[in-house]
């Protein structure tokens, strides 16, 4: 990851008012500033995050794209409401990233107001307006890629960013590209040690306002090749001495690998144990300081794991599952199943995206655990439907309860699938049609007090976990069938319109664009002559 900041002037009240914008990519603090947007977090990811194999994920995403947005109603110029300001923001966004951000318009683009969270928990006495949307059927490319890197301070002429090979990269089994902003108040945000105090909780009395740009790449790759799977992301550097260069401008560069091993009798390295979620085991983290070596080394991440085991390995307590039910193409149902694998009660938030082709009946709602039917009354704290207007905007269901230690509950309903205009259907309209990802929120329990920041390693922050951390974990995506037109007769009107069409108005235009000539009548002594003389030809033909 890469961490690049931006902080005011002293006594300035925006970040980014002064034209010079030094480390910090100007184009993307342009649009941060003009729409006023306190936070936004960006993914593209391909494939389902596996968390029974893989434990937590590093940067929670669901497939597809998503983009969660704040934007500060109080501060969006006159010009711009807040839906106008979210359309123009996500139209430059997507031209930045070569994505179709812009089709979260109000349609696809909802406002949950009981799930999410900002990354700083900060708003102050400002007036917060959150945006949400997904896309599951947008796929990540190189397209989206190499605009990503531009954002890198050194882009991939150094650091980490030298290892990413796009071949490699999008033939893994998954990978989740961020682009994480957020506008934050740190006093003395980074001292001469390079440590980070506290984050105020508002702006008025703040010292110094900064804001932050974090990117984050997460690949998970196979580990059947001979040589070793992080040799393959090396591309051309591929030979042991090959030594990756920190990039210049960066105020620290650090590496850090899970390690099976105790000791290291490098002094330049450093172990330290690190106790998991809850306190159930303890990891090694090896870090490196790679100014000291002068760049990162293939040995350090290929030698340290060899002997990691997968024990320390903690999974989620939390899984979900969806699947659809109901066959035909008028009505269907999804069912929704949340595990807790946990010794413990957890509070969940379950936010649903609804998208305007498909009308949910609440009535339907059953809350069921091993076949036995709950009253929703007893289990659901709180409830809010926001049900989608047809061709208008996506809905939303969110739920709050709590699911007791070592249970699974699911949660049922039924829609029915409406009737869709032709422009409205994918090009493959017997695909189906995408229906988001639901997301499910919770607290850790009595987890590890750390001052490591969420921001300072991906790694660190899905092993130092503290009490009270908010978590999310999403659901796989679902395919539905809606009601298909005979695509056919549109195809037989508009060949035989078009035949009728292209008939009429080439005869009509063949007869009034010819020109006729006007001849002068032969006499008739002439065309007597001229009779004669065809007559003797035939009759006599050609003595010769």
């Amino acid at each position: 990851q890469t961490l690049p900041k931006a902080e005011a002037e002293s006594g300035s009240i925006s970040v980014f008012k002064w034209k010079h914008f030094n480390l910090f990519p100007k184009a993307f603090g342009q649009v941060m500033d003009r729409f006023n947007i306190h936070e936004l977090h960006l993914t593209f990811s391909k494939g389902e995050w596996n968390q029974k194999a893989w434990g937590y994920p590093f940067v929670p995403a669901p497939s597809g794209m998503e983009l969660i947005a704040l934007l500060e109603d109080d501060s969006i110029p006159s010009e711009y409401g807040t839906d106008d300001a979210w359309t123009r923001a996500t139209r430059e966004l997507a031209g930045m990233f070569c994505a179709s951000i812009n089709q979260l318009d109000s349609e696809h683009a909802t406002s949950p107001v009981q799930t999410f969270f900002g990354e700083n928990n900060f708003g102050g006495n400002k007036t917060l307006s959150l945006r949400y949307g997904q896309l599951p059927n947008e796929v990540s490319c190189t397209e989206n890629l190499t605009p990503w890197l531009k954002l890198d301070t050194c882009r991939s002429e150094a650091g980490l960013a030298t290892l990413l090979v796009p071949k490699e990269i999008y033939s893994a089994r998954h990978h989740t590209m961020g682009t994480h902003f957020r506008r934050v108040c740190y006093d003395n945000y980074a001292n001469s040690e390079g440590n980070t105090s506290e984050v105020k909780d508002q702006w008025s009395g703040c010292r110094r306002r900064v804001a932050e740009l974090v990117q984050t790449l997460t690949v998970v790759i196979d580990h059947d090749s001979k040589i070793g799977s992080l040799k393959s992301l090396l591309g051309s550097h591929t030979a042991n001495n090959i030594t990756i260069p920190p990039c210049e401008v960066a105020y620290t560069s650090m590496a850090y690998v899970e390690t099976g091993l105790d000791t290291v009798s490098d002094t330049k390295q450093k172990i330290e144990k690190v106790a998991n979620a809850f306190g159930q085991a303890t990891t090694n983290v090896l870090s490196y300081d790679l100014n000291e070596y002068a760049g990162l080394n293939e040995n350090m991440l290929t030698g340290a794991g060899s002997t990691l085991s997968s024990d320390n390995l903690v999974t989620p307590p939390i899984s979900i599952q969806r699947s659809t039910t109901g066959s035909g193409q008028l009505y269907g149902g999804i069912s929704t199943t949340i595990s807790n694998d946990d010794n413990f009660q957890i509070g969940l938030r379950v936010l649903e995206v609804i998208p305007a082709y498909i009308r949910i009946r609440p009535s339907t709602l059953e809350i069921k655990s091993n076949g036995v039917l709950w009253n929703r009354a007893d289990v659901l704290e709180a409830v809010k439907f926001d049900l989608p207007r047809l061709d208008e905007s996506s809905g939303t269901m969110e739920f709050k309860f709590n699911i007791p230690a070592n249970m699974t509950i699911t949660l049922h309903y039924q829609y029915e699938k409406l009737f869709q205009a032709i422009a409205k259907f994918p090009p493959d309209a017997n695909r189906g049609f995408d229906i988001p990802a639901v997301a499910v929120f919770y607290e850790t329990g009595s987890g590890v007090e750390t001052t490591v920041s969420s921001y300072a390693s991906p790694l660190l922050s899905r092993l130092l976990f503290q009490p009270g951390m908010k978590m999310r974990v999403y659901s796989n995506l679902l395919l539905t069938m809606m009601p298909l037109p005979d695509f056919s007769m549109p195809f037989n009107v508009i060949t035989l319109s078009s035949t009728v069409i292209a008939l009429f108005f080439g005869s009509t235009m063949n007869h009034l664009s010819r020109r006729r000539s006007k001849e002068k009548p032969t006499p008739l002594k002439e065309r007597i002559k001229n009779k004669l003389m065809l007559l003797k030809d035939i009759l006599f033909g050609d003595k010769q």
